[in-house]
């Protein structure tokens, strides 16, 4: 299992998602298993809703998107059907068109 955080390693972690819905990629990791990507987000400037999604790396392949993740105890799940042995990546938009960056902190796991 591959476990990542937005911005640096250990407990908390920081992310900014640009603003009018620009997407904020996160780094391509081997998936090591098969199943489902999970997210969670601890804290979201301005109590924004984040829409997530996973990419195949190999072929570009987007998986159905998550919408509307909220800050939450417990970790979204994220459709993810790419390969074991594959990269894979996590793409994070907000979910409303607006007018600033916003900051997120939480952690993703790509497996």
């Amino acid at each position: 299992m591959i476990n990542g955080n937005l911005a640096k390693s250990g407990g908390g972690a920081l992310l900014v998602v640009g603003r009018f819905q620009q997407s904020h990629y996160w780094e391509y990791q081997v998936k090591t298993r098969a199943g489902v990507s999970a997210v969670q987000f601890d804290s979201i400037g301005g109590s924004y809703l984040m829409n997530v999604k996973a990419q195949n790396g190999a072929d570009g392949t987007q998986y159905p998107e998550r919408v509307g993740i909220a800050v939450n105890t417990i970790p979204s799940t994220i459709s993810n059907s790419t390969p074991v042995g594959t990269a894979t990546r996590l793409i994070v938009t907000n979910n409303a068109w607006a007018l600033v960056d916003v900051l997120v902190t939480g952690f993703f796991r790509t497996n």
